[in-house]
């Protein structure tokens, strides 16, 4: 991890702070000796920094000069790593509505159909942060983690020994699954369920299937996410509630704003250097929170003409925001001016917008050029290029209302989940 903190250490360092271009890894080495030092330092911990000063040989450290330098190049790391990289090695820059370079054509997915062994509908697929899993939850209460590389492989990743040990199936709560999250760090799972526990599980080394802990709320859980540090867990509530648990401490906060939120939330996220919280809730409010205050940076009022808003998510870059509503529209925002979207997505077909009764689901691609947005008319999910809007491909065949859509963060790969209990991946052709 730290190799990311080098590598990003010579373009945010201010002059006359530590600067690592050119550098050798001894060189490297002692700076990183000296961040740590200098971190101690500043947070109170003296006969820390004087030990890891002498074991080391680290002399000279200008704690004022370097402050919590090092903390501040740990989050950047982070964030460089959410960010992500794509399945070649090039770093993913993001969405940029004011770049006017040639695009590559848009590419066309093919179908994989895969049987996931829920007995019920599958209502919810998260990516992990490296592409590398997938995980599934289902109305059932179970939850099923998968090698994402298989799902190319079409419907034999039904037969779980074909899969190998981390086809994991995990049948915890009676109660439906609404919502996944993974650890950006560390190979553990959240899990948000309607009986309202959220349930943490350990799916590479532990061999066990039962929750690690389970955080107990006393409210359905309708949305969860993980922070870009990993330090911290936020949940959307039935009771409109937006709370905030420390998962070293395993200690809950609870925002209290009465005024502010009076029905519940369907969503919460994290922008992807962690500065920034969105919530969406039935009230038709997208709310942008401080996350160190957790104090209200912005309001997005009746963000879908009143409608409840059912997803949210940030763009890599940090610009944008992609939301939708159960007035079956998509739209995406400019954080910095929120008055009018930039853009409106709505199916071909519709000449004005068609409330839908299910929740409307819409997801970036891994490059954010294109949007994959359910189309609950047509029992399909359209691809949508970003900066224009045109619909590129419609994903269809499913045999029934699609609940869930999710984009591989690192190739141009796509699964839904429909009521049918199947699981469709569609991806690039080799």
């Amino acid at each position: 991890f730290f190799s990311r903190v080098l590598q990003i250490a010579p373009q945010c360092a201010p002059c006359g702070v530590f600067r690592m271009s050119n550098l050798d890894d001894g060189a490297c080495k002692q700076a990183l000796y000296q961040l740590i030092v200098a971190q101690l330092q500043h947070d109170g911990y003296a006969s820390a920094a004087s030990a890891v000063a002498s074991a080391t040989s680290t002399l000279g450290v200008d704690s004022i000069k370097s402050g919590d330098r090092l903390l501040d190049l740990v989050q950047k790391a982070w964030s460089f790593e959410q960010v992500g990289v794509d399945s070649t090695g090039g770093v993913l820059q993001g969405l940029d509505l004011e770049d006017k370079s040639v695009r590559p054509s848009p590419i066309v997915l093919q179908e994989s159909r895969v049987t996931v062994s829920h007995r019920k509908a599958v209502k919810v697929a998260r990516f992990s942060p490296d592409g590398h899993f997938l995980a599934t939850g289902a109305a059932d209460g179970t939850m099923r983690i998968l090698l994402s590389h298989k799902l190319r492989q079409g419907p034999q990743l039904g037969k779980e020994n074909e899969v190998g040990p981390l086809a994991r199936l995990y049948e915890g709560p009676l109660q439906a699954i609404n919502d996944i999250a993974f650890h950006p760090t560390r190979p553990i799972i959240f899990s948000g369920s309607r009986d309202g526990n959220i349930r943490q599980y350990e799916y590479i080394s532990g061999s066990t299937k039962k929750p690690s802990h389970v955080y107990v709320d006393t409210f359905a859980i309708r949305s969860i996410a993980v922070h870009p540090s990993g330090r911290m867990l936020a949940s959307a509530t039935d009771d409109g509630s937006l709370r905030l648990y420390d998962l070293s401490t395993q200690k809950c906060y609870t925002t209290h704003q009465a005024d502010e939120m009076v029905s519940p939330l369907n969503v919460v996220c994290f922008s992807v250097e962690g500065k920034l919280m969105g919530t969406g809730g039935m009230d038709g409010n997208i709310k942008l929170w401080d996350t160190s205050s957790c104090n209200f940076n912005s309001t997005l009022p009746g963000a879908h003409g009143g409608h409840e808003v059912t997803s949210l998510q940030f763009s890599k870059g940090g610009k944008y925001i992609l939301s939708s509503g159960k007035d079956g529209q998509t739209r995406l925002w400019d954080i910095s001016n929120t008055r009018q979207p930039l853009k409106i997505y709505t199916p071909a077909i519709q000449k004005t917008p068609v409330p839908t009764p299910t929740r409307m689901i819409s997801t970036f691609s891994y490059n954010e050029q294109s949007v994959a947005v359910i189309d609950e008319t047509q029992q399909a999910v359209n691809i949508i290029d970003t900066p224009t809007a045109a619909l590129t491909q419609k994903l269809m065949g499913h045999g029934g209302t699609v609940r869930f859509v999710a984009c591989n963060p690192t190739d141009y790969s796509v699964v839904t989940c429909c009521d049918d209990g199947m699981l469709r991946s569609w991806h690039q052709p080799c």
